[in-house]
């Protein structure tokens, strides 16, 4: 084909940033290692800016997990297990979701083996980011062998932008309670499972306002690579695999709509 009959592609334009504008701006910096940030209050339209901040998390089973929640806005997850409160499982009800705020930069990192199987890591439990507010934006953030990236919680209208992540050992995001939202522009690379909308059929379970069937998750512009790892669920030590792209089977699960996903 000659080069004049080729389209041209459009110029690449970078997401916008929670940044812009006039916004209370909360800094978070530093090598914060096996410590964590728990927000349970902000001025609405807060900026958590964590450019260059960094967490370790550590995600094997008691007594040795540390950190399983480096980054909590909104919620408590109090410990690891079997310590934790488990807003999910055990049907307790998380506090409401805050005003809208935004969480922008920094990176978590894993610390348990690569070998560590689904199992070891799932034993523990935790996730890098959890956040509970209407209208959450996370973004620009670089993730790295957590057991789950994202929760957006009760998060209605959240924003989930421009982040990295790699090898994560369960769900890249967990949106068990079934918020609306927009995922856009991610690099997820490397997924057990890519989105998880189910709660294990708990029905007493914490539902996002104006969640759940009447809400819609718009994906769009994502590159996603589902990754084999070590020991996947019910399976031996010595095999690889990983589990579904999208585990979606409650029926209080919020609808979907995907534009131009790898």
């Amino acid at each position: 084909t000659a080069a004049g009959d080729q389209a041209t592609p459009a110029a690449y334009s970078e997401p916008a940033s929670c940044l812009a504008g006039d916004r209370p701006v909360v800094r978070i910096e530093g090598d914060r290692g096996y410590t964590s940030v728990e927000q349970m209050s902000w001025e609405p339209g807060t900026v958590f800016d964590a450019g260059g901040a960094t967490w370790k998390s550590y995600l094997m089973p008691p007594p040795d997990a540390r950190n399983c929640y480096p980054i909590e806005i909104g919620a408590d997850w109090s410990a690891c297990p079997p310590e934790r409160v488990d807003l999910y499982d055990h049907a307790s009800i998380p506090p409401e979701p805050g005003p809208p705020m935004c969480l922008r930069g920094g990176t978590v990192v894993g610390e348990q083996p690569d070998g560590a199987s689904w199992h070891d890591v799932k034993d523990s439990a935790g996730a890098a980011v959890t956040v509970n507010a209407t209208g959450a934006i996370v973004e620009g953030m670089r993730i790295h062998n957590v057991e789950d990236a994202f929760v957006p919680m009760k998060s209605s209208d959240f924003v989930i932008r421009g982040n990295w992540v790699t090898y994560n050992r369960d769900d890249c995001i967990e949106n068990d309670a079934f918020a609306g939202g927009l995922i856009e522009d991610n690099l997820f690379d490397g997924c057990f499972t890519f989105y998880s909308a189910v709660n294990s059929g708990i029905t007493e379970a914490p539902v996002a306002p104006g969640g759940a069937a009447d809400s819609v998750v718009t994906m769009r512009n994502n590159l996603i690579w589902m990754q084999n790892m070590p020991g996947p669920y019910k399976k031996p030590r010595d095999t690889f695999g990983y589990a579904v792209g999208f585990k979606m089977w409650d029926d209080r699960t919020t609808g979907l709509a995907l534009h131009d996903n790898i």
